[in-house]
């Protein structure tokens, strides 16, 4: 899934520290190259011809236009609480919007409940009355993508006291002018050479207008998720609602649907081998500039314990909805946000590995070292970026597998986190001064665990899991490292035994003599006086989590400070790398503004001797059928099939002439996490799909794009109106979108030669 999610991911540890621009030396490429982010506004003169030289044929202003509507006003970025979010668009003039299932899932589960469970029975609703709100959903609108490099400059210049922040600020105020229906940001690009101020429109009532069963739009689940062949109807239906005046405004039964100033056209023609298609949506963060030294990081002293830690906390998740219907609706969406997370970093850290991403960044950095010893002015600009991002990831190797390590831990732990009852308790004991323990400090201490116990009862033993996971973590780390306390706490004996054993003993010890967990011997303890305590009562689970807040705290400062040494080095570093590869067609790295992708219907060969074509169809849905989840394929689907083959009939009318009807598709499209629901269009601009995946041999691409195995994964439109219209009835919602006729062809714009630096 390429949904952006910011809940599951610690901005301050995972995200990238600034990355733009992709370099490819060193590689033979068969495939085109369609890596590409671009803003709208530099869809015109050598992007623009680029796009037409692949098959496009619309003209640049159809992208962004001061005083036309465009395409950028009929896209969403789609947020979700205070977290991350995906990408709809307009299908129709009332506020109609395409997404992905997978993006509109939280308002589903929200809305669902053990009797009314709309992610395993679809939601239907009959008439706009009875759409429901999706719960902290929010839309906005980009309306306006303006530079303000110079115009930041320029007031640094005139203000030297103020902070950027505050300069930033200004700005933002000054364009929306108290405009509660606007949103204005500045965002870095380029590693910060270069900011842009995007405005969007605020849409504060979204609701469900219409969400298939999960067995369709989560066909396959976590088994087939980042993997192709895929058959999975991934999509849903929202709907924009605003206030009889048209302003922003929360939920309102008096609210009327939102009205659009462009919304697109949707193609059932179909797509081909080779056509051109391009995306317009959200991607949230790739990293392709950082240096090798920060792949070297994330390689050898992140992902794994990224891994192991979402595994962790999966596991004991799926254990609690194992045992009980209510709580598996409860955490459907957690569980699928950590599964999605989980196996992004796997695919990120094969890749890294299968294709020596380190090696290939190091091949970049001598290339541009050497570039800039051949100048003595480039060595004054450019010569100290690679020695600074060296010693400032120097220091992060260092540290990195600590802070991960006990980060992960004591984040995903409420048993550690609740040794904190047991602190006062302790600091008695360490006080010289204070002899004995206060009756009212006792009465707490037993309240607070009580009361922790009986909230920890609802899912012990899911609890239980997630924590072995994380100490067998701790037991694995390389012995360089690996904390004194972990084996004097986990491993008292020096004992040979494996961590599974290690963890499971010490799990068993603490369920019966942890103060937290024994009663009795906490109301013992705490009434002895401190002269008739022989010795300090050692508990396992407190000792821990006191060793890994030490570790936090010893380690973390250190650990961030390279982020001095990298945030410093990086504008150089990027600057430099441009000016060093000539091309004046240079994209931005992704975080999370509206983006446009160009790409071509194309398979791929993942393995010698396999090639995967670039289409599936309900004949493989029915195939993968199961009747067990994750390839549980509805009933009323399977009787549909069924009775159309028995009379003869075409299954569906959106279907290929030989009766088959296209699931999924293939292309080369740039996309990654936000992306999620971005509208698949073709060389007209008119929707054939909606993307919802990557391949898991491509993820990798977020780092370093590779043209041969990098692709997204589009649910068909057709398969979309046939699940929508012909299956389960809502032709009211069909009815509401335009179907597209192909437009007289626009001539492009002639290509402007292209400039480079020598």
């Amino acid at each position: 899934m390429y949904l952006l999610n910011r809940k599951m991911l610690n901005k301050s540890l995972l995200s990238g520290l600034f990355s733009f621009l992709l370099l490819t030396t060193g590689f033979a490429q068969k495939t085109p190259d369609d890596s590409g982010m671009w803003l709208l506004p530099q869809i015109k003169g050598a992007v623009h011809a680029e796009m037409v030289s692949k098959g496009l044929k619309l003209p640049s202003e159809a992208f962004y236009s001061d005083s036309l509507p465009s395409l950028n006003e009929a896209i969403v970025r789609v947020n979700i609480g205070q977290g991350g979010g995906g990408t709809g668009s307009f299908i129709s003039s009332q506020g109609l919007i395409l997404t992905n299932h997978h993006v509109a899932y939280d308002a589903i589960a929200s809305a669902s409940s053990a009797e009314t469970n709309y992610l395993k029975n679809g939601f239907f609703a009959p008439t706009l009355a009875d759409e429901v709100t999706a719960k902290e959903y929010f839309l906005y609108i980009p309306i306006e993508q303006v530079e303000v490099t110079d115009t930041l400059k320029a007031l640094r210049e005139a203000n030297p006291e103020a902070k950027d922040g505050e300069l930033r600020d200004q700005l933002t105020t000054a364009r929306v002018n108290e405009n509660k229906d606007l949103v204005a940001e500045i965002d870095d690009y380029f590693a910060g050479n270069k900011q842009y101020m995007v405005v969007y429109k605020v849409i504060r009532d979204v609701r469900i207008a219409f969400a298939p069963p999960s067995a369709i739009g989560k066909f396959g689940g976590d088994i087939d998720n980042w993997m192709w062949p895929r058959h999975t109807g991934d999509f849903s239906f929202l709907r924009a609602y605003v206030a009889p005046d048209g302003t922003s405004a929360e939920y309102s039964t008096e609210n009327v649907p939102y009205v659009p100033s462009k919304h697109l056209q949707v193609d059932i023609n179909g797509i081909h081998d080779g056509d051109f298609v391009m995306t317009l949506g959200f991607p949230g963060s790739t990293y392709r500039f950082e240096s090798s030294f920060a792949f070297n990081f994330y390689q050898n002293h992140r992902n794994d314990y990224i891994i192991k830690a979402f595994q962790a906390a999966l596991d004991g998740l799926e254990y609690a909805a194992s045992l009980d219907e209510q709580v598996a609706v409860e955490n459907a969406s957690d569980r699928a946000s950590i599964a999605n997370t989980l196996k992004y970093f796997q695919g990120i850290q094969q890749g890294f590995k299968n294709y020596s991403i380190v090696e290939r960044r190091q091949k970049d950095e001598v290339a541009f070292e050497n570039w800039v010893n051949e100048d003595s002015e480039r060595m004054i600009e450019y010569g100290s970026a690679v020695t600074s991002l060296k010693k400032g990831y120097e220091i992060a190797n260092k540290t990195g597998d600590l802070v991960y390590s006990g980060v992960y831990t004591m984040r995903n732990n409420p048993i550690l986190s609740a040794t904190g009852i047991l602190e006062p308790f302790y600091n008695f004991i360490a006080t010289d001064s204070i002899k004995k323990f206060e009756k009212a400090d006792r009465d707490t201490l037993l309240k607070h665990a009580e009361e922790f116990r009986t909230e920890f009862a609802k899912d012990a033993d899911a609890q239980w899991i997630t924590l072995k996971g994380h100490l067998k973590m701790l037991l694995e780390l390389p012995a360089d490292v690996r904390p004194v306390y972990v084996d004097e706490v986990l491993n008292p004996t020096k004992s040979e035994s494996s961590a599974d054993v290690l963890v499971d003993a010490f799990i068993a010890k603490q369920k019966t003599e942890s103060l937290l967990f024994n009663k009795k011997k906490a109301e013992k303890l705490t009434k002895t006086k401190k002269s008739k305590l022989t010795k300090e009562p050692k508990d396992g689970l407190y000792l821990l989590a006191k060793g890994l807040e030490a570790q936090i705290a010893e380690n973390r400062p250190v650990f961030a400070s390279h982020y001095g040494f990298v945030r410093s080095a990086m504008p150089a570093y990027v600057r430099g790398m441009m000016e060093m590869s000539g091309d004046s067609t240079i994209y931005a790295d992704a975080n999370f503004t509206l983006r446009l992708s160009g790409g071509r219907i194309t398979g791929y060969s993942p393995a010698d001797g396999i090639y995967y074509t670039t289409t599936t169809t309900l004949n493989g849905v029915i195939a993968k059928n199961t009747n067990e989840e994750p390839f549980d394929v509805p009933a009323e689907l399977l009787n549909y099939v069924a009775k159309k083959a028995e009379s003869g009939e075409v299954v569906s009318k959106y279907a290929l002439p030989n009766g088959n009807l296209v699931v999924n598709f293939l292309s080369t499209n740039d996309i990654t996490g936000g992306n999620s629901g971005s509208p698949v269009l073709n060389a007209y601009g008119h929707v054939v799909g909606v993307a919802f995946d990557g391949n898991i041999e491509g993820v990798f691409g977020d780092y370093y794009f590779d043209t041969e195995l990098k692709r997204m994964i589009t649910c068909d439109i057709r398969y979309i109106l046939f699940i929508t219209e012909e299956l389960y009835g809502q032709q009211r919602l069909v009815n509401e979108m335009e179907m597209a006729a192909k437009p007289l062809e626009v001539k492009p714009e002639p290509a402007k030669k292209m400039k480079t630096k020598k």
